[in-house]
């Protein structure tokens, strides 16, 4: 039943974080994402398919009956060593993404981030009919398995995230509330980070992005600039903090544009990584250290985290057995609901028969209100008989 089912993953526990990107999709819009996950869809001959990009994860689950070999690996993951891939199937690969969508494999453990990536990403796909009613199913019962997570254990306690971690590293520099911030890219996790720093003081806050109107939109109620990724280079006034986080494959924070906008005083400011590939350019990390906040680094801080939540981990698992349970008697239910599909329109089919065909000359010895009666009855039996079967489906079970 659940045997079609199939993720294979990469994260932050089997690869370095800066080694993670190499096993997504690169793209620079959401056009580029919809055609490479057609793309591959069609090539593989896979039923359904959903991908989920993090900045410490890769993952695909998709629908198939057909088994998973290396030649399948490689079509989605391209020329990379496949020997950190891992691989889930059937009742496992479901229990697997409940765990995730719960943060129990985030690197943050706790942070609730996870669920709403998982949720605009399914939400996204499904529009562009990548996904299917299995891949629907499954997210809606994840969904529900992780709040059920984040509300009866103390997981989520003290909630903490990577760009709550981000903020926090920030703050130790001691700066002012008052000190102009620079963000660059204004996807999900820049807008979290706006939502932190506002909540911290901090309104002085120029966003480059992509698309103008959405650096505009997320610049709402604030002071600063708001503008293009090409029109950073051009930044005039100073600023404490650069904050980057893009979906580009390549540094859009340059050694030359920081050198620019910092009016040579790279050494001076504050940068802060969040990118999967890197946005700011290596050299400046390795060349400013202790001035560069990056996923690395963040990564030791949640290590606390971790000891201090771990202990929940095995009292969410038993939950996550319920959920489990639940969506296999979804997914039985939707089975049979499936199987009799077609009952409808064969018991219409037969009715028709019989009023047409089969008792046609006998109706035609009748008067309009027998006509009349015999044929409300018929409506009424189509419809006793369509409701059966299905009612046994939904009371079905395992």
């Amino acid at each position: 039943m659940l045997s079609n089912i199939h993720i294979l993953t990469v994260s932050h526990k089997e690869l370095p974080l800066d080694k993670v990107p190499d096993y997504g999709i690169h793209f620079h819009h959401a056009t580029e994402l919809k055609q490479g996950l057609e793309k591959l869809k069609k090539k593989n001959n896979l039923e359904e398919l959903f991908y989920l990009s993090t900045c410490n994860r890769v993952l695909y689950l998709f629908v198939t009956e057909k088994g998973v070999d290396r030649k399948l690996m490689s079509s989605l993951f391209g020329e990379v060593d496949l020997s950190p891939v891992k691989y889930h199937h059937g009742e496992e690969a479901v229990f697997y993404l409940f765990q995730v969508a719960s943060s129990i494999h985030s690197m943050v453990l706790g942070e609730r981030e996870i669920i709403t990536q998982l949720r605009v990403a399914y939400e996204e796909q499904q529009k562009w009919g990548i996904t299917g009613d299995n891949i629907r199913l499954l997210v809606q019962e994840t969904i529900r398995a992780a709040k059920k997570i984040y509300a009866s254990t103390k997981i989520g306690e003290k909630p903490v995230s990577v760009v709550s971690l981000a903020v926090k590293s920030l703050l130790d520099f001691k700066i002012s509330n008052k000190t102009p911030i620079i963000l660059v890219g204004a996807g999900a996790t820049n807008q979290l980070v706006v939502r932190h720093l506002t909540k911290k003081g901090f309104i002085n806050i120029s966003i480059y992005n992509r698309s103008l109107a959405k650096a505009k939109s997320l610049h709402k109620g604030l002071n600063g600039y708001a503008g293009t990724l090409d029109e950073l280079i051009n930044h005039q006034e100073d600023f404490g903090c650069l904050i980057a986080c893009t979906s580009s494959p390549l540094p859009v924070v340059t050694r030359s544009i920081a050198d620019k906008i910092s009016k040579g005083k790279i050494q001076e400011k504050i940068w802060i990584d969040l990118g999967l590939p890197s946005d700011i350019e290596p050299e400046i990390h390795y060349s400013y250290p202790k001035q560069v906040i990056n996923l690395k680094a963040l990564q030791s801080r949640a290590k606390v985290n971790l000891s201090m939540r771990a202990k929940e981990i095995k009292r969410a698992d038993l939950l996550l057995e319920d959920s489990l349970n639940e969506f296999k008697k979804t997914m039985h239910q939707r089975l049979i609901e499936r199987a009799f599909r077609h009952i409808p329109t064969e018991i219409k089919g037969i009715k028709e028969k019989a009023i047409h065909e089969v008792f046609k000359k006998d109706l035609a010895t009748l008067d309009s209100q027998s006509v009349d009666v015999i044929s409300r009855m018929m409506n009424y039996m189509e419809k006793k008989c369509i409701s059966v079967p299905m009612k046994a489906a939904r009371n079905s079970s395992i």
